[in-house]
C-alpha cells in the first residue's frame, strides 16, 4: 500500500515538473502570442503592432527581472529565519528545544 502511494505521488512529481517545463514560453514567445491575438482581435496597423511589440518586450523583460530579484529576497529571508532558529536553539537547552518541537506539532 504504501509503495502504491509512494509511486503515485512520485509519478505526480514527475508529471507535475515536465508540464511545468512546457509552460515556460520565452519573452518573445509571449509577445508574439499576446500580440498576435491583439492584432487579430483588435486589427491593428502594421506601426501599432511594431510598437506594441517593442512595448511588450520591455514589459514582459522588467517583470522577468523583477520576478529574479523577488525569488533572490525570498531565498534570503529563508535563509535569515533558518539561521534565526538555529541560534536561538543554541541558546536552548535539550529541553527546551525538544518542548519548542513538542509545540510546533
Amino acid at each position: 500500500m504504501k509503495k502504491s502511494i509512494l509511486m503515485l505521488l512520485l509519478a505526480a512529481l514527475v508529471f507535475s515538473a515536465s508540464a511545468q517545463e512546457k509552460k515556460q514560453k520565452s519573452i518573445e514567445e509571449k509577445v508574439q502570442t499576446k500580440v498576435s491575438n491583439m492584432k487579430t482581435e483588435l486589427n491593428l496597423t502594421d506601426d501599432q503592432t511594431k510598437k506594441i511589440t517593442v512595448i511588450l518586450t520591455e514589459n514582459y523583460s522588467a517583470l522577468k527581472a523583477e520576478k529574479a530579484k523577488i525569488k533572490a529576497l525570498e531565498k534570503n529571508v529563508s535563509k535569515i529565519k533558518r539561521q534565526g532558529k538555529e541560534s536561538v536553539k543554541a541558546v536552548l537547552t535539550e529541553d527546551q528545544v525538544a518542548k519548542m518541537k513538542k509545540k510546533k506539532k
